[in-house]
């Protein structure tokens, strides 16, 4: 029983870890600098007119202290951008590393004028954009969205999950794009205003999902090809979309195949089907190695009362020849009752099914992925499986708790028959077994703890384990059935010897 135990924590230390992951703190991958109204400046450049943020793997944004920077000031090397009195601000990082390069800081730049240093105007082939970014965070520094509130799925312009692709309304709302370039007369140096200019040119663009991460730039070019603008475009944290360009190889052997299964399933374009007959599907296919985990449990449980009269007997000797009697008699017994240790591994087999499944709900509708747009109907019976922690998440994780509580109970309830032969055989044996039921116990109860946690974050998550949960209560009370009923002819069989 000890080593079911241990197997059991295993297998829940292993769940965890597939679910949860274990990641480590978070990494910065770049610095974004967020350029003042005016980059015109008379002599001294003001650096605290630069707003800089540090973006992490997380997919967190920070907006990073002055005292935490560096700045540097290099003049242009071009002829013509040395008159305009062109310099570029290098900003440095103190406190992160190059994610490229672990033995340099994280480093960004800007284009500012420095008119002392401007000999003649700028010229339009050495125009340049700058750009302005309007974040604002609240007291403890967690980023708002744009009505000023909290929201999880807000993200600045230049940050986007994988699978995504380049948000021109979110450039609208939050960025003020600018024109360093000459006067109509070429006389002075002026700074305008091309935001509109730039959104009407971004919507006649067709822009790519990103699936890995990684830190790109959406350009802009002026007449003549020449790039004058970059706009740093960041793609990390979030789901990955289910799609052979970010994929690993338990993608491609579960996690893809149950996705292929999950929206033919769902008939009509709606996800809850989806849910319900793929879960029927995946749990029917994986019955033979339940019915063969429960078969092996139900022998053992019947095993146990010769088991505990085995230890009672070999309690408190220790020679050799006795612990090679009791090994032996032990296999006798574990013979006599079909018992194999290789059976205890059998839930093993499950596992990564059950954690493709997981995957899949929590990942398929990803943008990006392959079949996120043909599912089209996310809601069921009046649930919307897109968001979490809602009040009617409260209602699914409070049936995913109850449902785990009636399959535990269920699972753990000794048959009437299995009873009276345990009141039969009460010596010293009892007692271990009756440490290990409470040790049991626990275990059941962290894990439906843990999982009415996940449901609260994820509705699909919690449709799926209600749908999973039902079908395996229906599974135990069939195979409960057909356990009696083999005791039973077992019963009748070794009373026919008898007579």
């Amino acid at each position: 029983m000890k080593k079911r135990i241990l197997l059991g924590l295993a297998l829940v230390f292993l769940t965890l870890i597939a679910l949860v992951g274990c990641g480590g703190a978070p990494k910065p991958l770049a610095l974004i600098v967020s350029s003042p109204d005016n980059v015109v400046f008379e002599d001294q450049i003001d650096t605290n007119s630069f707003s800089v943020y540090r973006v992490l793997n997380s997919g967190q944004v920070q907006p990073v202290e002055t005292a935490e920077l560096s700045f540097g000031f290099k003049r242009a090397e071009p002829a013509s951008e040395q008159e305009a009195g062109i310099w570029y601000v290098n900003i440095t990082d103190l406190k992160s590393k190059d994610p490229n390069d672990k033995n340099k800081q994280l480093t960004t730049s800007v284009k500012v004028i420095r008119k002392s240093s401007a000999t003649a105007a700028i010229k339009e082939a050495d125009s340049f954009l700058v750009f302005n970014y309007t974040l604002r965070y609240d007291a403890n520094g967690r980023l708002l969205n744009d009505e000023g509130k909290l929201d999880k799925n807000y993200f600045p312009v230049f940050l986007q999950n994988l699978g995504y692709t380049f948000n021109v309304e979110s450039f609208e709302k939050q960025v003020k794009a600018y024109k360093v370039g000459p006067s109509e007369d070429g006389s002075e140096t002026v700074v305008s205003d091309v935001t509109t200019n730039l959104v009407e040119e971004l919507k006649t663009r067709t822009f790519s999902p990103v699936y890995k991460q990684s830190t790109e730039t959406v350009t802009f070019t002026n007449a003549d090809g020449k790039v004058i603008g970059e706009m740093p475009l960041v793609t990390t944290g979030g789901q990955k979309p289910i799609h052979s360009k970010s994929a690993n190889w338990f993608d491609y052997i579960l996690v893809i195949p149950v996705g292929w299964l999950m929206q033919l399933l769902s008939f009509g374009g709606i996800y809850g089907l989806g849910i319900l007959f793929t879960t029927i599907v995946i749990r029917t296919l994986a019955w033979p190695i339940y019915a063969r985990t429960n078969a092996m449990s139900a022998n053992m449980t019947e095993a146990q009362p010769e088991l505990q009269r085995l230890e009672a007997k070999y309690r408190g000797r220790t020679d050799k020849e006795s612990i090679r009697q009791k090994q032996m008699e032990q296999i006798q017994i574990y013979k006599k009752y079909k018992i194999g240790m290789s059976s205890m591994f059998l839930p093993f087999l499950q596992m990564p099914i059950f954690i493709a499944m997981y995957q899949t709900v929590s990942r398929i509708l990803v943008p990006g992925g392959y079949w996120a747009s043909k599912i089209t109907v996310r809601s069921f019976l009046g649930l919307d499986l897109t968001i979490g922690n809602h009040w009617t998440s409260y209602i699914l994780a409070g049936i995913v708790g109850a449902t785990m509580i009636l399959l535990q109970w269920l699972s753990q309830r000794k048959p009437a028959y299995l009873k009276k032969t345990a009141d039969q055989n009460k010596g010293e044996g009892a007692q271990q077994a009756q440490q290990t039921q409470r040790t049991m116990k626990i275990f059941s109860y962290v894990m439906v703890i843990m999982m009415v946690v996940f449901s609260l974050q994820n509705n699909a998550l919690a449709l799926y384990w209600i749908f999973g949960n039902i079908f395996s209560i229906g599974q135990t009370a069939i195979h409960k059935e057909i356990n009696r009923r083999k005791y039973e002819k077992k019963q009748e069989e070794t009373l026919g010897g008898i007579l």
